[in-house]
């Protein structure tokens, strides 16, 4: 489960904040120099938004 941080200008379905279940295979992992871990994926591969 990750969190919503930012969406490009093409994304429709689901805003920043919002937390949301992706699959693993289709996220990238990007260091950003901080002990968090972020991740990018494309809004067609989330499988849910958790309420």
């Amino acid at each position: 489960m990750g969190e919503i941080l930012s969406v490009g200008v093409d994304v429709s379905e689901v805003e920043a904040g919002k937390k949301v279940l992706f699959s693993d295979i289709n996220a990238y992992e990007v260091d950003l120099g901080t002990e968090e871990k972020h991740c990018f994926c494309r809004e067609s591969d989330l499988l849910a938004v958790v309420a």
